[in-house]
């Protein structure tokens, strides 16, 4: 079986998000171009959140006394996030993304409660 490495449809990858070669050095005692904020998008960001509960009556004649548990799951589906690429013309990575959440937490998070309530 062969492995194929599909891209997205805009044909970016981690290895390549933008392509470099299209930005220059510019002359020597000069500024940059006008116009040059806002050249490139990072990847984007999702996170599916999902929460339920249950309650329970711990004795049946009283309905003030009861027992709730609560499942919680952060980014359920576990999608990754990568962070943003390397904007760094002067770095060996540059164009490339080469980190996944360090900006923010990306990976799938559970926890569990359990409440007496009365």
């Amino acid at each position: 079986m062969r492995l194929i490495k599909k891209s997205s449809p805009n044909n970016t990858t981690p290895d390549k998000w933008f392509d470099s070669s299209v930005f220059q050095q510019p002359t020597p005692g000069t500024f940059a171009p006008q116009q040059s904020r806002n050249q490139v998008y990072g990847p984007g960001f999702q996170s599916w959140n999902i929460a339920m509960q249950k309650a329970f009556r711990i004795i049946p004649s009283l309905e003030t006394n009861r027992l709730m548990f609560k499942a919680e799951a952060f980014n359920f589906i576990n999608h990754p996030n990568l962070d943003n690429p390397n904007t760094n013309p002067k770095s060996s990575t540059f164009g490339k993304v080469t980190g996944k959440g360090a900006t923010y937490a990306s990976d799938r998070q559970m926890q569990f409660s359990l409440r007496y309530e009365f």
